[in-house]
């Protein structure tokens, strides 16, 4: 089973802010914790791990940075969750994968 339809089975769909509380988890952090290492609010990560916000790209990265994860993974997330919310369905979003 590839590593979209596990964490769909055991997670649900994956989103932004599942993906971000999962690595945050995996990292041992609370809420506040990775908000104080990406500058952020306590608040502002709870919005974020309930799909209330989406970070910019700055806080995106600061995210990731902190958590030790892929951004561009979110990005996928972010661009496919805002799509369906503006009532675009089965668009699938993928990361290009790098030349090199």
């Amino acid at each position: 089973m590839d590593a979209k339809k596990y964490f769909e089975r055991e997670l649900g769909k994956p989103t932004f802010g599942r993906s971000l509380r999962a690595w945050r988890r995996g990292e041992e952090l609370s809420q506040e914790q990775l908000a104080k290492k990406a500058g952020l609010t306590k608040a502002a990560i709870s919005r974020f791990e309930n799909g209330h916000d989406f970070p910019s790209s700055e806080t995106l990265e600061a995210l990731a940075k902190a958590c030790k994860a892929d951004s561009g993974l979110w990005v996928v997330y972010i661009v496919s969750e805002m799509a369906e919310k503006k009532g675009f369905y089965g668009i699938e979003v993928r990361r290009k994968k790098a030349v090199g």
